[in-house]
């Protein structure tokens, strides 16, 4: 049977319009605090309970509304800010009331309290699933308070989608930071389930406001950015080479004072550093100016990402000033493609010079040959590559390696019964075959390539480093000594971080961390676990809570998790040399392991070349 085609009611087609505009609780208190500042707030105050689902209370001191605005406000497509279709394009402001209170007014219990400057008295509406239920007087100082409680309480499939409200409170936390960050003459409070998270006053520069919300160390680290080019301008502040950190936090862009998200930006960010990065990544804070008709912000409802109309002029002033901060020229077109060669790992095209008789270039050149293209692999220069060890280096009488060893047997004796070892990867030789004689060599400091049975196994250090660490951790329940520190190190963090750290201190002392709060934002770090092999500093552990962060409230609380996270961060790296014993005692722990086969992530830690293998490479017979 044909359904006939009929128009939706009001009520449900704000719901699905809602769907689009309020995602989650932060998408809530983005709309309302973007509302108050495009009302000339001087301060906002956001309450929030449950992490938003319960209830979010946005407060303002801006212009107020009328009776008649404020009952059209909850109305679809009201709006005093656009007339025509010109004005949408040239409009700075950030939001619209009639596209975000019906919105969030259909999905939640709203209250709305208001009152102009030109009126004695305020006005008080109430919304009910996007129905109108009573407009009353109400006292209050000029300005408007939105409250919202009971958030999707008529749409139980998206209420169901929503996080816990730690991790909603996160959400909310990181967005009221970046309001707060760029609307430095808007002083902001948030207070999440009554515990002040954030209280800042108005600031006369963004140099001191970005300095408040980052910390004062972290903003240390930055380095000032300013360029222009009579249209477009940028400013800001992004990391010094010295000062990159292994994640990505601390990133924000605006374009004309709107938060946004931008791959074109973010690789003219990345671009401008070339080999410096590593495994590293800048943090910044970068404001990007642009007449309204250059830009269009309507891409999504939400207006977090947007379009460039001339993309490429906004990628070259990006990197250039990028560039120029970090004191680095700007590259001609030559030099450029010769750094995205080296950052690719691909040569220049062939200039039809002949191979110089060494295997290497013949060997590249047949590859060339056989791909139907001039090109191939970078060779590696001279010297890079293999770091065979140096004997004549006097070897100390006794490593670290060698008392984790000791340790290590003693541990493995006490195992409490209940760990029980995970059961061999399918396909995965017996461990009796693999069981290491030497290990033969360190490549790029990173690899280790050891001598077995039957052939040799090629084994990634950081990869079998995690594996040993987060067994260690495993195998103590959740009892990991820790080792005071001589002298305990502070943590300045930012909002975002100060809330992930008290989410995850439960975790967190279960591997051996001792972190106590010292007012405000700042912690101090009395103890760290005793087996990590490298030192613990304020920049390791902020990666630790950014990696945390990423993975929600549940992850915070499990122990498997946290130690995997964990041995990841402390875990020896790519690219750190080792000595010969170090290597070896490695290896033996590593294969001493329950589950040597992989990362506790899952990333294989080795792989097997058999003789046979190497023989039929090698095209050998049965010599």
């Amino acid at each position: 049977m044909r359904n006939p085609v009929e128009v939706l009611s009001e009520e449900v087609a704000n719901q699905i319009a809602a769907g689009e505009v309020v995602e989650r609780p932060a998408s809530v208190v983005k709309e309302l605090v973007e509302n108050a500042i495009d009302a000339g707030a001087r301060t906002v105050v956001v309450d929030v309970r449950m992490g938003g689902l319960g209830a979010i209370r946005v407060s303002d001191d801006g212009v107020g509304m009328t009776r008649q605005d404020l009952e059209l406000a909850v109305r679809r497509h009201a709006t005093s800010k656009i007339r025509a279709i010109d004005d949408l394009l040239r409009s700075e402001a950030l939001g619209f009331r009639g596209e975000a209170l019906p919105s969030i007014g259909a999905v939640s219990r709203l209250r709305i309290t208001t009152r102009a400057d030109e009126e004695e008295a305020g006005w008080s509406e109430v919304v009910v699933g996007g129905r109108t239920e009573d407009v009353t007087g109400a006292g209050r100082a000029v300005g408007t308070t939105v409250e919202v409680h009971d958030l999707f309480f008529n749409t139980p499939a998206r209420l169901k989608f929503q996080r816990s409200p730690r991790t909603e409170a996160r959400r909310i936390v990181e967005e009221v930071t970046r309001q707060a960050l760029i609307r430095h003459e808007v002083g902001f409070r948030l207070t999440i389930d009554g515990r002040a998270v954030l209280n800042v006053s108005r600031a006369d520069r963004l140099e001191d406001r970005v300095r408040d919300l980052l910390g004062k160390k972290a903003f240390e680290g930055l380095l000032p950015v300013t360029s222009g080019d009579g249209r477009f301008r940028v400013d800001g502040w992004v990391s010094a080479v010295g000062s990159l950190v292994r994640s990505r936090r601390n990133q924000y862009l605006f374009v004309n004072r709107r938060s946004i998200q931008s791959r074109l930006l973010l690789h003219a960010i990345y671009a401008a550093y070339e080999t410096s990065l590593r495994d590293r990544h800048p943090e910044f804070v970068l404001v990007l100016e642009l007449p309204a008709t250059e830009i269009d912000v309507n891409v999504h409802p939400a207006k977090r990402e947007v379009r460039f109309r001339e993309e490429q002029a906004v990628h070259r002033l990006v990197e250039a000033a990028v560039r120029q901060a970090l004191g680095r020229p700007t590259p001609s077109a030559t030099r450029m493609y010769e750094s995205v060669t080296r950052r690719t790992g691909w040569p220049r095209p062939p200039q039809g010079r002949r191979p110089d008789g060494s295997a290497i270039e013949w060997l590249e050149l047949a590859r060339g040959r056989e791909a139907g293209e001039g090109e191939g692999p970078v060779e590696a220069e001279a010297g890079a590559g293999t770091a065979v060890p140096d004997t004549r280096r006097e070897v100390p009488q006794k490593s670290f390696w060698d008392e984790e060893a000791s340790r290590q047997a003693v541990v493995r004796e006490e195992a409490p019964r209940g760990f029980r070892p995970s059961a061999p990867e399918a396909g995965a030789p017996p461990l009796e075959e693999l069981a290491p004689q030497i290990a033969l060599w360190q490549l790029h400091d990173t690899f280790i390539f050891a001598q077995v049975r039957d052939g040799c196994v090629i084994i990634d250090q950081h990869a079998a480093h995690e594996r040993i660490l987060y067994e260690e951790i495993l195998e103590q329940q959740g009892n990991v000594p820790s080792q005071q520190l001589l002298f305990p190190f502070t943590l300045e963090l930012s909002p975002v971080e100060a809330q992930v750290l008290e989410n995850s201190l439960p975790g967190l002392s279960q591997i051996g961390f001792v972190i106590r709060p010292f007012g405000g934002r700042t912690f101090v770090v009395e103890a760290v676990p005793a087996m990590s092999h490298s030192s613990i500093d304020a920049e390791k552990v902020k990666d630790l809570l950014a990696e945390l962060g990423q993975h929600g409230r549940a992850v915070m609380h499990d122990l498997e998790e946290v130690a995997a996270i964990f041995a990841c961060k402390a875990a020896i790296k790519a690219g750190q040399p080792l000595k010969l014993e170090e290597m070896n005692a490695l290896v033996d722990k590593l294969f001493a392991t329950r589950s040597p086969y992989c990362c506790p992530h899952g990333r294989p830690t080795m792989i097997r070349l058999t003789r046979s293998e190497l023989a039929r490479r090698f095209e050998r017979g049965g010599d």
